[in-house]
């Protein structure tokens, strides 16, 4: 055989052992659904996902924004299935993030707790409406990265406006754009 047939071979196993490993997947969650509710797990499993996967621009550039999709999710899924699963989605939305784009610095933890803090906000404040409950979490999150980042990791003021403003303008527009959405798509 030559070197062509041996890599063809290897695709084809390759491909036999994923649709396998897609086949025990799916058993095993038809098989969990039967015992609890799936889709909060599920929802957690696709927004740590596309969390993570949204933040592959922090693997190749360094730059000074902070777009991501973590409170947004947080915030979802606080109020669709409870406090618990909202910090479960602030931690490990920003962890997933971290592993898939191997970055863990002194600004990681701090992230994750203002995420919590957006969880423990939502959970205070989930009685208004979705649109400004979100706006006031997120300026108040933003308040308190601020404040963290500038007197405990002592970052620069240019790398604080940029942080929470894109943070901010981007979550705001994320809100406003897509939360109903994705709120009906959470049954």
């Amino acid at each position: 055989m030559d070197q062509e047939n041996i890599n063809q071979f290897r695709f084809v196993l390759k491909n036999k052992l994923n649709i396998r490993l897609l086949v025990a997947f799916s058993i095993f969650v038809l098989g969990l659904s039967l015992i609890m509710d799936i889709r909060p797990v599920l929802f957690f499993t696709v927004f740590c996902v596309v969390n993570a996967l949204f933040l592959t621009y922090e693997r190749y550039v360094e730059v000074p924004l902070d777009l991501e999709l973590s409170t947004f999710f947080t915030i979802l899924m606080t109020l669709k299935y409870g406090l618990l699963w909202g910090i479960l989605t602030a931690v490990f939305s920003k962890m997933a993030s971290m592993l898939y784009n191997r970055d863990f610095n002194k600004n990681s933890i701090f992230s994750i707790s203002s995420y919590v803090l957006a969880a423990l906000l939502t959970n205070a404040l989930h009685g208004l409406n979705l649109f400004f409950m979100g706006v006031l979490v997120i300026l108040l999150v933003n308040i308190y990265s601020f404040l963290v980042f500038r007197f405990i990791v002592f970052l620069s003021s240019y790398e604080l406006v940029l942080y929470n403003v894109s943070n901010v303008i981007f979550n705001i527009i994320i809100i406003m754009g897509f939360a109903d959405i994705v709120m009906r798509i959470m049954l």
